[in-house]
């Protein structure tokens, strides 16, 4: 099974916390929900959405705009990095 640790170091998203062969994980978007789990068929599915997402335009990812509008309407977000605190 292949390392993931290098896309740590990579992700720019400061929702991003871990990823696998075939998903990746974000920061939960409510109070109580502790993750959100992205699940791909293939792992170039899970490779692509990275690279596209978390390690480059984040602010163009479904989830980032998710947690972008529940921050905007006040809501309390579970263990939310602050913004713009992703890895360089």
């Amino acid at each position: 099974m292949a390392n993931f640790q290098w896309r740590k170091i990579r992700a720019r998203c400061p929702y991003y916390i871990a990823s696998w062969d075939k998903g990746i994980r974000c920061e939960g978007i409510e109070e109580g929900q502790s993750a959100i789990r992205l699940s791909f068929r293939r792992e170039e599915g899970a490779a692509d959405w990275f690279d596209r997402y978390c390690a480059r335009r984040y602010s163009q990812c479904p989830i980032y705009k998710l947690h972008e509008e529940a921050e905007g309407n006040g809501r309390q977000i579970a263990g939310t990095t602050p913004r713009g605190g992703g890895s360089t």
